[in-house]
């Protein structure tokens, strides 16, 4: 049986509020630097917070294109 004539899964990771990902130049609730940036990140949510909207604060996938295996 081939690879892909059966179903299976894709398990796609979703970081939030990285401190490798994001230079401290950027405008963000926290600083890459900061022992507890993720307290800071959710301290902060004021700022983000309101930026989320109910009906689309989702991660949408369109498609995934698989080149290999």
């Amino acid at each position: 049986m081939a690879p892909l004539d059966d179903y299976f899964y894709i398990s796609i990771g979703l970081d939030v509020g990285g401190v490798h990902e994001f230079p401290d130049s950027s405008t963000k609730p926290w600083q890459n630097k900061a022992t507890k940036a993720m307290l800071n990140f959710w301290n902060n949510r004021d700022q983000w917070f309101p930026t989320w909207f109910k009906d689309t604060s989702s991660l949408q996938v369109d498609y995934v294109r698989v080149y290999a295996l």
